[in-house]
C-alpha cells in the first residue's frame, strides 16, 4: 500500500467509531404520572368512548370514587 492510503483506510475505519457515539439519543428522566392525571386521561378516554349509556355511567361512577 502506498504512504496515502494506509491514512485514508484508517480514517475510514475510524468514521464508524466516532459516528457511532451519536447514535442514541440522550435518555430523559421522567416523573411517573401522578394519580390526578392517570384520573384525567381516563376521564377523557370514557368521554370519547362510545359505551352505552349504562357502562358510560357505570365507569364514569367507578372513576369518580377514590
Amino acid at each position: 500500500m502506498t504512504p496515502v492510503v494506509v491514512p485514508l483506510w484508517m480514517a475510514l475505519a475510524l468514521l464508524p467509531c466516532l459516528l457511532s457515539g451519536c447514535g442514541s439519543p440522550p435518555q430523559i428522566d421522567r416523573e411517573p404520572y401522578s394519580e390526578a392525571e392517570i384520573k384525567a386521561f381516563a376521564q377523557d378516554m370514557l368521554g370519547r368512548s362510545s359505551l352505552s349509556p349504562d357502562k358510560y355511567q357505570k365507569y364514569k361512577k367507578a372513576l369518580a370514587t377514590p
